[in-house]
């Protein structure tokens, strides 16, 4: 029996891999726009109608690397757009996991293409929620915020550098923060005592 096809999927995406060499399969899927725990399934076809079914639980993340180097030249996209709301959305969920739930301002969809045009208000937004993080997580002077105007001048390289360097750095503080946590352990024993 041959292997006839070999399709991945994770969430509602499916692709089928490509035999590369050496009977090794290989593609890529688009990530699930929401992070979370999903299932990577893995389905092996042969010749004679048999499937196999690997499955494994992955961990996916909403968080990129924050670009900190914008020059005057760079131009903005919306890979750049999505990558900045979402790792405001990934430090606000991670800090109201250690400290205390608080509500941030809406910041819209993930933009796909550009047949949409940019929104003032949600460049406005990742300023107001950047202040919004801060004050909840550790009081940081990260710069004078900006606001933007209808047809007024676009986000300018030396923000980007600003809002990005700064998300970088609340990240930082959030993993120290979330290492140094206390931690003890405990068991427990005959009689249901507990000994720490």
């Amino acid at each position: 029996m041959a292997v006839e096809k070999v399709t991945a999927s994770i969430a509602e995406e499916t692709t089928q891999l490509q035999n590369t060499e050496d009977d090794t399969y290989s593609g890529s899927l688009e990530a699930p726009s929401e992070g979370g725990n999903y299932d990577l399934e893995i389905a092996a076809y042969d010749d004679s109608g048999n499937v196999t079914v690997l499955s494994n639980e992955i961990e996916v993340s909403i968080w990129h690397t924050p670009k900190t180097n914008w020059k005057s030249t760079d131009r903005f996209n919306f890979v750049d757009y999505n990558r900045i709301k979402n790792n405001l959305l990934w430090l606000h969920d991670k800090v109201t996991e250690l400290y205390k739930s608080f509500e941030i301002e809406d910041m819209g969809e993930d933009i796909t293409d550009y047949s949409s045009y940019w929104k003032v208000k949600y460049f406005n937004a990742w300023e107001r929620n950047l202040d919004i993080i801060n004050s909840h997580m550790f009081t940081k002077d990260y710069g004078t915020a900006q606001r933007f105007f209808e047809n007024g001048p676009f986000i300018q390289w030396t923000e980007l550098n600003r809002i990005e360097s700064a998300i970088l750095n609340m990240r930082s503080i959030l993993d120290s923060q979330e290492a140094g946590l206390r931690r003890f352990s405990f068991r427990l024993g005959m009689n249901e005592e507990v000994r720490i």
